[in-house]
């Protein structure tokens, strides 16, 4: 990844097995498509008193070229916990990654079809 993983954790409690998860899941990421530019992501939990209200989410966006940018917004049900929500996001992320490198592969392979034919 051109730039370093920007990743801003508010209000969560136990913020070391987040953050190793994410690191895991961008590595992936970065090995899936080796042309990551940047990788935001912001994972946010209620505040104590909030907890009623407001649920565990979190905001993911990722740049890779030419002009390819992807942005992931996901709030936690009430039976989900925040590992779970920060599993799912990303594999919305790895599919939405995929296919955009399916996509590129695909138009790739039609253009060479056609300087052949």
């Amino acid at each position: 990844m051109q730039i370093p993983l920007r990743l801003h954790l508010k209000n969560v409690k136990n913020k070391k097995p987040i953050e190793k998860l994410i690191q895991e899941k961008v590595e992936k990421l970065d090995k899936i498509c080796q042309r990551l530019i940047s990788c935001r992501i912001v994972v946010e939990c209620p505040a104590d008193g909030q907890k009623k209200t407001n649920h565990d989410n979190i905001h993911i966006e990722i740049k890779f070229p030419p002009h390819h940018d992807i942005l992931v917004k996901r709030e936690a049900t009430h039976e989900e916990d925040l590992l779970t929500l920060v599993r799912e996001a990303f594999l919305i992320v790895r599919r939405q990654v995929q296919d955009i490198i399916n996509k590129h592969q695909f138009h790739k392979a039609v253009k060479a079809a056609e300087l052949v034919v």
